[in-house]
């Protein structure tokens, strides 16, 4: 008598729960790595639509600035070619208000170096203008010490003084000028159409240093 063969019960195949913790950490690496750069996307767009603007005028306060440039007063010379009076470069320094970024710090600073009053040099800082003069036609080493101090909002320009290499001879009818070049008295007034220098307001731009 035969007997009846049994078949034997395949193994269920599943998922094991090595390979479906394997599955999830993925998944989760992914989504973390996902929802990472939407946060950046999200974040960039913020910036670019609502910063965009105001990070513009930063850069361009930062990189393009507006400079006073003065031209050279015409020399006064004798029959001979003798010169009379002449123009010397020199250094002024003028503020941006705008643009300082401690305005008590900065009075300090300038009116140690410039011996001015302080409270007159914060004044001045406060004030809601584009360009105020600060101190006209320093010496050297005054100018040397404003740059080196690197102040924002505060900027050196070349401007020239008159020089008269006699002196006090023929004073009276040479005359003198004023602070801004132009004449007041004597031959500076009368032929001061023909010695007069311009100046303009020229908009230049600058490097990460500052550099022209």
């Amino acid at each position: 008598m035969m007997r009846k063969k049994t078949r034997r019960n395949a193994p269920k195949v599943g998922k094991t729960p090595a390979k479906t913790a394997g599955k999830f950490r993925l998944l989760l690496a992914i989504g973390l790595f996902a929802a990472a750069w939407a946060v950046l996307w999200v974040r960039a767009g913020y910036v670019q639509l609502v910063w965009g603007p105001e990070l513009s005028q930063r850069a361009q306060r930062q990189h393009m600035a507006t400079e006073m440039v003065s031209g050279k007063r015409g020399r006064i010379l004798d029959r001979t070619g003798a010169v009379l009076a002449s123009s010397v470069r020199t250094e002024s320094v003028y503020i941006r208000p705008l643009d300082v970024e401690d305005p008590a710090a900065t009075a300090k600073a300038l009116a140690k170096v410039l011996r001015l009053p302080r409270k007159e040099v914060l004044g001045k800082l406060r004030q809601k203008r584009h360009f105020v003069w600060l101190a006209r036609q320093v010496d050297d080493r005054a100018a040397a010490k404003v740059r080196g101090l690197d102040l924002p909002g505060v900027h050196l320009v070349d401007e020239f003084a008159r020089v008269y290499p006699n002196g006090h001879l023929a004073g009276q009818l040479l005359g003198f000028v004023g602070i801004d070049g132009e004449g007041l008295e004597g031959l500076e007034r009368s032929f001061d159409a023909r010695l007069a220098s311009k100046s303009l307001e020229v908009v230049v731009q600058r490097d990460a240093s500052g550099r022209r």
